[in-house]
């Protein structure tokens, strides 16, 4: 019953958390290094 209403809310989160890690990524994922020194 409440499976599409978490549906939808896990799918906003997902969504907010995959532009998060993206950025997270493209900083600390793709070149560590680089990105410290």
């Amino acid at each position: 019953m409440e499976s599409r209403a978490a549906m939808a809310k896990w799918r906003r989160n997902a969504d907010a958390s995959a532009r998060q890690s993206n950025h997270c990524t493209s900083m600390s994922g793709a070149k560590p290094l680089g990105y410290l020194r």
